[in-house]
């Protein structure tokens, strides 16, 4: 809070880092982060998703308030509650199918740029073909 008593919401830096993304490694980050800002004595609330390793980074071993992500909870709603519930086959046999379609779209998106532009080419040396033969 500032000295007007209005909730404030930093990013303080944002990062990879090499190793396995254990709780520990990732409290252990944290507090790097805090101590390369001086952010000893403040109070932290961290927002993160569900995983267990993020749980405990910020509730376990940090100690601090956590938050879950609206964004991830509506992710999972939707992907892990709705679309794969067995009741919802059909829609989970669209969904991939759409996915297969864009997977081949994107491969073959160069493939289909070249057609298009020789295609377009084709155009033009007939249209020049045409002018040049009304001359």
């Amino acid at each position: 809070m500032n000295d007007d008593m209005k909730l404030q919401a930093f990013t303080l830096k944002t990062f990879s880092f090499d190793g396995a993304h254990t709780g520990d490694n990732i409290a252990r980050e944290v507090k790097t982060v805090l101590l390369e800002f001086g952010w000893t004595n403040q109070t932290v609330v961290c927002v993160s998703d569900g995983g267990s390793n993020m749980i405990k980074a910020f509730t376990k071993v940090l100690k601090f308030p956590r938050q879950e992500c609206v964004a991830h909870g509506l992710h999972r709603l939707v992907v892990h509650d709705f679309i794969d519930h067995p009741s919802q086959s059909a829609l989970k046999n669209i969904i991939t199918k759409l996915k297969q379609i864009n997977q081949k779209i994107i491969y073959k998106k160069v493939k289909l740029e070249e057609d298009y532009a020789r295609d377009e080419e084709k155009k033009l040396f007939q249209e020049l073909v045409n002018v040049a033969t009304r001359i």
